[in-house]
């Protein structure tokens, strides 16, 4: 689930009764009030996981990236749809159902996103752990390669990228455990990847080498899986 959009639509209940009959007034308020609510919410996140979720650093008229008049303007298009459209569909639902119904569907909407919000936060914490390794293994391999000259340590991908051709050489004996390391940081995973694929302009300020490693792999394993995908079509 995505609650931010949820609380952008409780925020717009919130506002007087009067502006509810309005529509400039109505538009403006929901452009501000929600496009507030995301600005925070990007900042929160970004406290939290070091990481900034979405990025409209290339999008005109934006505000850090983390907001911009683009998305602000649909705001107030889905506020005037929440309050003068859809808004009067669900009181009267609510209405034929009676409170006592609706309480219980609201506790069991509850139950769901309180169970949601569990496992997305333990996932969270685990993309930010594996952000924190890449960047403890490129330093690594920076003390210990650091002085070679065959050693390219401008980021994590070059580094592993003249280690593994360093290996393949046979010049110097590269120990099979690093090697194995690096295998595995290569292979997929998969909570990463859905966050990757959710989130595609996602980025890291504090670990930024670290996310364009595993944007690399990413990419890398998409395109193999493309290519995979058209020589099974070109055979059939």
């Amino acid at each position: 689930m995505c609650p931010i959009y949820g609380f952008g639509g409780l925020v717009i209940l919130l506002l007087p009764s009067r502006l509810y009959s309005t529509w400039i007034p109505l538009f403006l308020a929901s452009m501000v009030l929600c496009t507030v609510v995301e600005y925070f919410s990007s900042w929160i996140l970004e406290k939290l996981f070091h990481t900034l979720w979405w990025d409209y650093s290339k999008v005109p008229l934006n505000i850090h990236g983390r907001v911009c008049l683009l998305m602000s303007v649909l705001f107030g298009f889905l506020g005037l749809f929440v309050i003068r459209f859809a808004m009067p569909h669900i009181v009267n639902i609510l209405n034929s159902i009676g409170m006592v119904w609706a309480k219980r569907f609201a506790l069991i909407i509850l139950a769901i996103m309180l169970v949601d919000v569990t496992f997305t936060v333990r996932k969270l914490v685990d993309f930010r752990t594996a952000l924190v390794k890449i960047k403890e293994f490129g330093e690594s391999l920076k003390t210990r390669y650091g002085k070679e000259e065959w050693f390219k340590g401008n980021t994590i991908s070059e580094m592993i990228t003249s280690i593994e051709a360093q290996d393949k050489l046979g010049k110097e004996k590269i120990h099979p455990q690093l090697m194995e390391s690096i295998k595995k940081l290569q292979q997929k995973h998969p909570t990463i990847e859905r966050f990757l694929l959710r989130f595609p302009t996602i980025r890291s300020r504090v670990y930024p080498e670290s996310m364009n490693l595993l944007k690399h792999h990413f990419l890398l394993r998409q395109e193999k899986a493309k290519d995979n995908q058209q020589n099974s079509i070109e055979k059939e």
